[in-house]
């Protein structure tokens, strides 16, 4: 594979995007939203039922904090992650190649050999590359030049990386 170069920025939007889909990939948002309002709903209809109980106030107040901790990590976390990484802010020069990425802005400069990558997962707007549990490179991948080199560097990630489900 011929070296494939991409220059681009992150926009707060793309960062949001990119990190409402990694923690939706862990907390799945709808569903546990769902499991949260009926066991809110179960709890208030026995507190009424019932009369005041330490059970059902202690359910009624995991339920609401279990959604306020939700919609933390998935709507309002993502913008402060933006806000306090000024890596987000830099325009990348980013080199693939067969062996390596190459990174460069104004603070980053480093080679990062395939190896460390452990996992990828994709969407249709990026590619995530892991390398922990919670720790990964977004590439943007409308920043490639041509459908040929987006091909060309999905095939080089299925060969470098494995994929986990």
């Amino acid at each position: 594979m011929q070296n494939i170069d991409l220059n681009y920025n992150y926009s707060k939007q793309q960062i949001r995007r990119a990190y409402q889909f990694h923690y939706n990939s862990i907390f799945h948002p709808k569903r546990d939203t769902i499991i949260a309002l009926v066991s809110l709903g179960i709890a208030i209809y026995f507190q009424n039922k019932n009369g005041l109980s330490y059970l059902w106030t202690t359910a009624i107040v995991i339920s609401i904090l279990f959604m306020t901790l939700l919609g933390y990590v998935c709507y309002l976390l993502p913008y402060i992650i933006y806000q306090l990484n000024n890596k987000f802010k830099e325009e990348y020069h980013l080199t693939l190649t067969n062996e390596s990425l190459f990174f460069k802005t104004n603070t980053i400069d480093s080679e990062i050999k395939w190896s460390l990558y452990t996992n990828v997962k994709e969407n249709k707007d990026f590619v995530f590359l892991y390398y922990g549990k919670h720790s990964f490179t977004i590439i943007p991948k409308k920043e490639f030049n041509c459908k040929a080199d987006l091909a060309a560097f999905i095939k080089l990630i299925e060969e470098k990386i494995p994929r986990k489900i």
